[in-house]
């Protein structure tokens, strides 16, 4: 009996401590760490805490690994993995200078994204309060520079003030050094009591967070996290989620769990005690065996009772179980703190639907029978769902999202256990944030500048607002299947020029030729910036049809090259042809009103690209006549069936005309210009423009031409007067001379009478 004793004692000594005898050395992985409270930080008392430093402790524990953390900024965790002074980082949002020298975990660690906190008494409630506020954010974090970009992109304008790292932001707006500080929701919502802050509902650039290893390197490593991982996300009270919601809250308020050490030494404490018990029970007698293990039973009941009681209570979710009948069987303190009742006894044997359930998140009614938990009860499969409402004690409401697995026993469902927690603030962000996106995708739809957005790496159009579509000719759907060279008079390597330059530029400005659906090309003037959608940038291009200003200023330049035409070359010749190349119609006649506005004589007349011999004409009914007298006479379509008797319309197959006045300095109509187009005229505003523009230095031709001829006349007119002036004084010369011979003869002639 002694020697069996004994032996069974080795036997236990040995299974106890050959296994740490002969475990394999840990392996040695260093990790980078840095102040991302509540993932990873550096505690008062020196220490590298963190759910993130729990999870990897239990992960380092199954895999015999040896966690060494490296403490700096996280811009020195980054050059640290660079040289491989450690091998792992954490919390790394990805981008893609970041991929050159780093692999990623394919699952995330966590989504986050960047939160706007200011004091309770500070009046920011949207973004563009925040304009003329100094705000304080971390140097070199993306999140910050993130706000950054996008306050320029609204067009306001804040003081930033950079600082080390989060705590230090908060603590300069608790000490009013700043109006409001940026950071990480995670890191503001564990931080924001202890510092007396609150949000401003501002929230932008979700990110999501990876393990890191450097390039090629520790890809074994990479594939084991990636595999915890992958379980932690599919277990609701996985060693990370646990971890989690520990480190969710304040310090002063977490709720301290066994550590995990000293439940693994009791749990190896209490083998050895049971085995001790049980190899002195098996020298008992019968009587006393048997009663040992009731005793054992009951302790272990106890003991169970009491974990599964104490884990319940330190879970930040609610949970409580139902019997078949819907009546509360258990609950835990978070379930009893959300549904607003002071102790268990409240619920238990209570229906939970009678208490909890009045309607469904859509308002309906909540009917018992259609109950999803008591459905499960049939099929035995749990349920999540991730929108409901329930109600308090209070009688007030609040939104949930909750799941229920059945519990079996002896292969049947006997009740289920549920568990909910509140997601009222989740979802009112969820709102705020769709309803920013409505708000400026309801700018971009509805501007009546053509917009685009644009992939600058293959060109392709991603979206297009209504003005594009309309200015185009194509629908949004065929605009998406189309790239910025398909649109494009330039050549592809030119187009991916222009899109590189774009791309590195904070805004860029174009002038090109763009083609419609129609095939008709116009002068279009483009201004491009880049924005980021995530973790891509893209081209964010709006465009203004400059044509007409193109063609306006085409026309000003002829204007100020009329007193250079070639030499011989009549200037309302060459007006007539700049006018029907420019305005596109097959005829234009230049014309002098005469007969007091009754006839008209042309000064040039371009036909069908050659031009005619002048002519006097009747403006009686001709449109010509139509338009003496006023700066704008206009047919847009129909005009030779409005003037059956002209035969100038009639051979033309006239469709169109356009015609303006040409006035004198003394305010009098002296002249016209008429167009005929065998066209309906579109854009009659266009033509319009350059008529005015250019019927001014046409009058003006026109009246220096009529003031010539006037002067020529006049100088024809006092020349003939001077040469009849000087044949009359000749005249009275001569015939005074011949009255003084003839006065001598005849006195002659009368001496000789005389005689």
């Amino acid at each position: 009996m002694k020697k069996t004793f004994w032996f069974s004692g080795f036997i236990l000594l040995l299974l106890y401590v050959v296994p740490f005898v002969y475990a394999a050395e840990p392996r040695l992985v260093r990790v980078g760490a840095f102040n991302y409270y509540p993932g990873i930080f550096k505690d008062n008392d020196g220490q590298i805490k963190g759910f993130y430093v729990d999870a990897l402790a239990d992960l380092a524990r199954r895999e015999n690994l040896r966690i060494e953390y490296v403490y700096g900024s996280r811009n020195e965790g980054l050059e640290r993995i660079k040289s491989g002074e450690i091998d792992l980082l954490t919390s790394v949002a990805y981008t893609p200078e970041r991929a050159t020298y780093m692999d990623y975990t394919e699952t995330r660690l966590l989504t986050d994204w960047g939160e706007l906190f200011m004091r309770p008494e500070s009046h920011i409630h949207d973004i563009r309060e925040a304009g003329g506020k100094k705000v304080a954010v971390m140097k070199g974090d993306i999140i910050g520079q993130n706000f950054i970009e996008l306050s320029k992109k609204i067009g306001i304008s804040c003081e930033f003030i950079e600082l080390p790292d989060f705590e230090g932001v908060f603590q300069a707006v608790a000490a009013r050094q700043v109006d409001a500080g940026v950071v990480n929701s995670t890191f503001g919502m564990a931080k924001r009591k202890k510092y007396g802050l609150r949000s401003t509902g501002v929230v932008f650039s979700p990110f999501d967070l990876y393990y890191t290893v450097a390039k090629g390197r520790n890809q074994d490593l990479l594939a084991v996290l990636d595999t915890y991982l992958h379980d932690w996300s599919h277990q609701k009270d996985s060693v990370y989620a646990q971890a989690r919601r520990k480190w969710g809250h304040n310090p002063d308020n977490a709720v301290r769990v066994v550590p995990e050490w000293l439940k693994n030494t009791a749990t190896v404490l209490g083998v050895l005690t049971l085995a001790a018990l049980a190899f002195i029970i098996l020298l008992r007698r019968q009587v006393q065996q048997k009663t040992a293990e009731i005793l054992q039973r009951e302790a272990g009941l106890q003991q169970s009772n009491a974990m599964i009681t104490l884990l319940l209570n330190s879970t930040a979710e609610a949970i409580y179980g139902i019997d078949l009948s819907g009546n509360c069987s258990f609950c835990n303190t978070a379930c009893l703190t959300m549904l607003g009742y002071a102790t268990p006894e409240q619920l238990l044997g209570k229906n939970m639907h009678a208490l909890v359930h009045h309607t469904h998140a859509d308002g309906s009614p909540f009917d018992e029978n259609d109950c999803s938990i008591f459905k499960s009860f049939q099929t035995g499969q749990p349920i999540h769902i991730d929108h409901e409402v329930l109600w308090r004690a209070d009688g007030s409401s609040f939104q949930v999202e909750y799941w229920s697995h059945p519990i079996f026993k002896d292969g049947n469902v006997v009740g289920s256990v549920v568990t909910f927690f509140d997601i009222s603030e989740r979802r009112q962000m969820e709102t705020k944030l769709r309803e920013s996106e409505e708000r400026y995708r309801s700018i971009f739809v509805n501007s009546h500048s053509i917009m685009l957005i644009i992939d600058p790496d293959s060109g392709a159009i991603l979206d297009a607002n209504s003005a594009a579509t309309a200015f185009y000719g194509w629908t949004r759907e065929q605009l998406q299947t189309m790239r910025i060279h398909d649109i494009n008079t330039l050549s592809p390597e030119q187009v991916a020029e222009k899109l590189h330059m774009a791309q590195q530029n904070n805004r860029h400005h174009f002038h090109f030729k763009h083609r419609l659906a129609n095939n008709s090309i116009r002068d279009v003037e483009a201004f491009s910036s880049p924005i980021r959608i995530g973790t891509d940038t893209l081209l964010f291009a709006i465009i203004h049809d400059i044509t007409e200003r193109k063609r306006l200023e085409s026309t000003l330049f002829f204007l100020l090259q009329c007193s250079t035409l070639p030499s011989g070359e009549d200037f309302f010749e060459a007006l007539a042809r700049y006018l029907a190349q420019t305005l596109e119609v097959e005829y234009v006649c230049i014309d002098r009103l005469e007969s007091d506005n009754l006839e008209a004589q042309t000064v040039a007349v371009y036909n069908d690209g050659r031009f005619e011999s002048n002519v006097r004409y009747a403006l009686q009914d001709t449109p010509c006549g139509e338009v003496v007298g006023k700066n704008i006479c206009l047919f847009e379509q129909g005009v030779r069936h409005q003037f059956p008797n002209n035969a100038v319309l009639q051979d033309l197959k006239a469709e169109s005309y356009i015609g303006t006045t040409l006035w004198g300095l003394d305010g009098k109509p002296i002249g016209l210009i008429a167009l005929i187009g065998r066209r309906p005229l579109t854009s009659s505003g266009h033509a319009e423009s350059v008529l005015q523009m250019v019927a001014i230095r046409a009058a003006a031709e026109l009246e220096r031409r009529l003031a010539e001829q006037q002067h020529k006349q006049l100088e024809l007119q006092l020349h003939h007067a001077q040469r009849m002036e000087a044949i009359g004084t000749l005249a009275g010369g001569i015939a005074h001379d011949f009255n003084n011979i003839l006065t001598a003869i005849i006195g002659y002639a009368h001496i000789s009478q005389m005689s």
